[in-house]
């Protein structure tokens, strides 16, 4: 065991998160927690001094569904309802082009009108009567109306509405990114708590093993009622150690479900944690070239350039509102009634209109006025995200020098653990180091495992925010 922690190659424990909750629940209020079905037990004398009954196991060996590191970056992405709502912002950006292009063809109108009078209107003309207006008149008429002056605006709000869709769709795989990175952080956090279950339950087979031998001494008179009894304490405060990390299981696995959007309470077992050796690989770039590397692949980057470019648009869009509305228009009409005197049944024109708006009290100026601030605005966010990247990059990398720092420093403290336990306990069964030093060297082995599991852990989650800040779609 000690040669396999060494290499920190860390042994996924296949659980069912919520079958254990059950059955960690079923303790009686002040019982301690059980150990795991699959860990070392002890076999109890009717007079062993100081040990509780055995407990229900709070860790049942359930073999189920594996879940892979790429696997679960896919489900996440696919389930994450904030790419679902992206997805719905490109599907109404791409419509409300295509409703800008729209505005640059010919529009064509129909109108039909019923009209009843109170009486004829007439006009008497010697014995001859003729009539101006009849009772009633029924007529249709059909218009095409091309806009002129107005396609240079149908053009500008076009170029508006493909820059929005693009911001939108910068906007979709900005929330697949996030998802893929919440998931890996989701995913390493889970596997860290795999991790540390284990190390525990092998801490209290030491713990169990270490009882094994004080009984036998106890029985043949070689150890005392005290020591015996520190041994036993230590069992339970291994017992409580596992409570806690389980716990944190629960907690993770929990996280991981809901990110990956699967059922509550759905078993999983892992992948390995990785190794030590592994992520000490990882060399990141020059500062410089990072920084370089950002600012071209950043989609924050994209996205607060795209929105300058709205912004121009817009304020084009404005300019025109100054300019008079010239189209050009062919109708034609048809009476079915008696039409009015001198008036044809059917006639047909065509010609321009031309219209414009003098005053508006000042509406045109204050929305000028807005856009020209937004406009400053995005300009402003643009090199806010530019300067920002050589600082959140920074910062990445100098947390993760220290971070290989202190992986080297657990490495060389769960070695000379593991060996300092192993002299202690041969020194045990000797009679030259007392239990307290015993359960001490094994608790501080223990305590190394752990910290080392966790120096793994934070250079993992430190080289996925630097995948992250340097532009990555996905986690490597």
């Amino acid at each position: 065991m000690v040669s396999s922690m060494k290499s920190l190659i860390p042994l996924v424990l296949a659980t069912t998160v919520g079958t254990a909750a059950a059955q960690h629940s079923a303790v009686r209020p002040g019982q301690p927690p059980a150990a795991p079905e699959h860990a070392p037990t002890v076999t109890r004398s009717p007079g062993a001094v100081g040990r509780p009954p055995a407990k229900r196991p709070i860790l049942p060996p359930l073999s189920t569904t594996h879940l892979g590191f790429a696997q679960a970056i896919e489900l996440a992405v696919t389930a994450s309802p904030k790419r679902a709502e992206a997805q719905a912002d490109v599907d109404a950006d791409a419509a409300r082009r295509r409703n800008a292009l729209s505005e640059m063809g010919p529009k064509v109108k129909a109108d039909y009108e019923d009209i009843r009078f109170d009486k004829p209107v007439e006009v008497a003309f010697g014995p001859q009567a003729f009539t101006l207006r009849p009772d009633k008149l029924r007529e249709a008429s059909l218009s095409v109306r091309q806009p002129i002056t107005g396609l240079y605006t149908a053009f500008e709000k076009a170029g508006l509405a493909r820059t929005q869709q693009d911001i939108s769709e910068v906007g979709l795989e900005l929330a697949k990114a996030e998802a893929a990175f919440n998931a890996a952080e989701a995913y390493r956090r889970a596997q860290q708590a795999d991790e540390m279950v284990r190390i525990v339950t092998a801490s209290i087979g030491v713990t169990e093993a270490q009882g094994r031998d004080a009984q036998a001494l106890a029985d043949t008179g070689k150890l005392i009622r005290s020591d015996l009894l520190k041994i036993n304490i230590a069992q339970q405060d291994a017992r409580a150690s596992l409570a806690r990390a389980v716990a944190t299981q629960r907690k993770a696995h929990e996280r991981l479900r809901y990110t990956l959007g699967l059922t509550p309470g759905a078993p999983l077992t892992l992948e390995p944690l990785l190794r030590s050796a592994e992520v000490q690989r990882f060399s990141a770039p020059a500062l410089d070239v990072a920084v370089r590397t950002a600012n071209g692949a950043r989609l924050e980057v994209k996205q607060a350039a795209l929105q300058v470019e709205r912004a121009d648009y817009a304020n084009r869009v404005s300019n025109w509102r100054y300019a008079p509305t010239v189209d050009a228009f062919i109708k034609w009409e048809k009476i079915y009634t008696e039409p009015p005197f001198g008036n044809p049944d059917y006639t047909r024109s065509f010609g321009i209109t031309a219209s414009w708006d003098i005053w508006d009290n000042g509406s045109r100026v204050f929305a000028h006025q807005e856009i020209a601030a937004l406009s400053q605005k995005a300009q402003t966010m643009l090199q806010e995200s530019k300067d920002k990247l050589r600082l959140e990059i920074a910062g990445l990398f100098a947390d993760l020098d220290a971070a290989k720092e202190g992986l080297t420093a657990a490495q060389a403290t769960v070695t000379q653990a593991e060996e300092a336990y192993r002299l202690d306990k041969a020194r045990f069964s000797s009679g030259l180091v007392t239990t307290t030093d015993l359960i001490t060297s094994e608790g501080l082995q223990t305590k190394a495992r752990g910290a080392l599991v966790a120096s793994v852990t934070e250079i993992d989650l430190l080289i996925l925010g630097i995948e992250r800040a340097l532009g990555d779609a996905k986690p490597h």
